[in-house]
This record gives C-alpha cells, sequence and structure tokens, in this order.
C-alpha cells in the first residue's frame, strides 16, 4: 500500500468522524493517533515434534534425537537473517509501540547433565533473539527499547550430539526461554509496567520430565502524542477441538486477562498472537475479547478481507506458503466520549519480503493498525 493512500484513506477517516460528532463538540474537540504492531518472530522450528516423540515410549533417545532435529531446523531459519527483513518492517511502518511473541532466547550445555538432576541449569547462550533483533532497528536508526517483558516457557532438555569413539551416545543440553516484550519509541513515554504468567498452563510428560508450557502477557501504561494508553501484548496457549485441554487452558487464560482488564478506563490497546481465528467459533478469545467490548481493528476497513496471518511452513523457505487464519489481532477499546478508526495491513505477506536467501521473516504475518480517534 502506497504512503500517500495510506495518508488519503486516514484523512478521510477523520472528517468522518468529526461529521459524526455531537453538535457543539467540535470546539472542544481534540485527536489522538498511536501506531501500533504485533509480531510473532517465530521461535524456529515446530517443537511439537518433541511431543511427538515423547509419545513413543520403546525408544529412549527418541527426545533427545527430536530435540536435535528442532534445534537443526531453528539454525536453519536463521533468525539473525530473518530479524534484518523485521527489521525492515518496522523501518517501513514506525509504529510507536510493538508487541512481541516468541522472543526466543536458546542456551546450551555441552556434555549436558540434565539426565544427571540438573534439568535447567544450560547459560551458554546459543542466540538471544531480543538483542539480534534490537541490533538490527538500531542500525536502521531506529530507536526503540525494552518497556515491558514476561518470561514465560523456560524448557530444558537433552539433545544427542553424536557418538563417542566407543559408540555411546553424546547429549548436550538444550534450554529454551520463551518471553513477550513490548518495545517502544524513544519519545514514548512509559509511566507504569507489569506483567504477569497465566494461572493455568498445559503441562505434560516429556521423556519422563513434567514440563510446562507457561505462558504470559506484558502490560504498559504510556503517553503518545498527549494522550495516555494502557496496552498490552499476550501469546495464549493453541486452540483446537473445545473439548482439548488446550482449548479449555486457552480460554481460561484469555478470561483470566480480561478480568485483569475489566475496570481499566483508559483507552487500550491489546496486542497478540491469540492463536484464536474470527472464523472459528470453536476458539474462545477472540469471542471473548468481543464480548467484553474491544473492537476488532482489522474489520473496520478489511469486512471483505479474510486478512489471514498464519502460517508458512516450518522452514519458511516456501514461496507458496499460503496463509490460512487469522489469529494475530490487534484489539482496542476506548471510552464513551471518544470516536476511533483504524486502519490496518499486514507485514511480511509478499515474496519480496523474504530474506536473500529465500525466507520469510516470520511463520506469521505481521499486523500493524494506525488507531485514531477523536474526544471531547
Amino acid at each position: 500500500m502506497k504512503k500517500s493512500y495510506k495518508f488519503m484513506t486516514f484523512i478521510t477517516a477523520v472528517f468522518s468522524l468529526i461529521l459524526l460528532l455531537p453538535q457543539g463538540a467540535s470546539a472542544k474537540i481534540k485527536h489522538g493517533k498511536v501506531k501500533a504492531m504485533s509480531r510473532n518472530l517465530y521461535l524456529g522450528a515446530d517443537i511439537f515434534k518433541v511431543v511427538e516423540a515423547a509419545m513413543d515410549t520403546t525408544n529412549p533417545y527418541a527426545v533427545p534425537a527430536a530435540v536435535a532435529t528442532v534445534f537443526q531446523t531453528v539454525q536453519y531459519t536463521n533468525f539473525p537473517e530473518r530479524a534484518q527483513a523485521l527489521a525492515d518492517e518496522v523501518l517501513e511502518n514506525n509504529p510507536d509501540v510493538i508487541g512481541l511473541q516468541e522472543v526466543t532466547e536458546y542456551f546450551m550445555q555441552a556434555p549436558g547433565d540434565f539426565l544427571y538432576g540438573n534439568p535447567i541449569t544450560a547459560d551458554m547462550v546459543v542466540i538471544d533473539f531480543l538483542q539480534v533483533f534490537l541490533a538490527a532497528l538500531e542500525e536502521r536508526g531506529m530507536n526503540y527499547s525494552v518497556a515491558s517483558v514476561s518470561y514465560n516457557a523456560d524448557i530444558e532438555l537433552p539433545m544427542f550430539a553424536g557418538f563417542t569413539p566407543e559408540g555411546y551416545p553424546i547429549l548436550n543440553d538444550l534450554r529454551m526461554l520463551d518471553r513477550d516484550v513490548i518495545l517502544v519509541k524513544n519519545n514514548v513515554h512509559v509511566t507504569s509496567e507489569s506483567n504477569g504468567n497465566y494461572y493455568y498452563n498445559v503441562a505434560m510428560d516429556l521423556g519422563g520430565v513434567n514440563v510446562e508450557f507457561t505462558r504470559g502477557w506484558t502490560s504498559i501504561n504510556a503517553v503518545i502524542r498527549n494522550q495516555e494508553y494502557r496496552i498490552v501484548n499476550t501469546h495464549l496457549e493453541v486452540g483446537g477441538d473445545p473439548t482439548s485441554p488446550f482449548a479449555m487452558i486457552q480460554a481460561a487464560q484469555m478470561q483470566e486477562l480480561m478480568g485483569l482488564l475489566a475496570s481499566e478506563t483508559k483507552n487500550t490497546i491489546l496486542i497478540g498472537d491469540f492463536n484464536s481465528s474470527p472464523e472459528n467459533v470453536q476458539t474462545q478469545p477472540y469471542h471473548q475479547a468481543i464480548a467484553a467490548g474491544f473492537v476488532d481493528s482489522w474489520t473496520m476497513t478489511h469486512y471483505w478481507n479474510p486478512g489471514y496471518t498464519c502460517c508458512f511452513n516450518e522452514t519458511v523457505n516456501d514461496p507458496d506458503s499460503e496463509l490460512y487464519e487469522r489469529i494475530d489481532h490487534i484489539f482496542f477499546r476506548f471510552g464513551p466520549r471518544a470516536l476511533p478508526f483504524a486502519l490496518t495491513w499486514r507485514t511480511g505477506i509478499d515474496d519480496i519480503d523474504m530474506t536473500p536467501n529465500g525466507l520469510w521473516p516470520s511463520d506469521h504475518a505481521g499486523m500493524y493498525a494506525l488507531i485514531s480517534f477523536l474526544s471531547w
């Protein structure tokens, strides 16, 4: 979408809102504007392959072998290269605030001692997605800082690394730390920050080890162009059949988040990967947000376009891979004396957005919203 078209559409929207104002309100009208972006960075592989391997109780090395396969895919999907493309998206769109999900950090210990009773001790950093992404932004002169972080699943498992000369398997330990992060531009004034983990999370046995896939939320109060907002970012559990534990936990997480925001009176922007599509009545979070008074920014101007954001293939290298559902959202909820309007578009969805070596920036599309409102 060309910038001139975006500008003209924005001006048209502002004048349309003015016409909707009550008589006499135009004399004390205030105009607010905030640019928000949601971006799932993609942890780099399908970790559910490890879950599937754990079901093979006949092979004691099924989980270490699956962890090795996942880590090879993480290396192939090359986050430092993808971070450059993601940073280009930020440069083009210039958001005030960015909600990031799957901001992963990988650690390793070699040789590993997981099987000797030390399950969370790997501390050699292999890659920190947050620092790599911030460096890519800084290279482009984009000054963003970390405003809030939630530390979520912290999982360490043994990983097959080869054989000794005598033919015994070598096991390293691989640790994955998941985070959700809010970044703000340097001219955004953050007045308060909070974060937390959900009470209900998926837990399962992986090769004799109980692992909890903890998820969380981040929140800030921020002043943008002299207007104060509550900005929240989250990544919920996957959905599925409504009677499955995954879907029930997902709905419980969203209910907890809606409870946290129930008494919020500030203009609120809710960003994230909700793993819930408006087209799927079996996953509840999207519909829970609407029921709580939030507006889906995408549908304000794209009612004819489903706006799919998920998902490209696991190795993010197939230019013909197609998105098939919209699970990344930017919701907003404004007070009674405000008329909001949103222009939204997706990022990272065209072949031209792929890296020089043919990788999509993420397995998700990004979501961008320019939210403007008139208040009196």
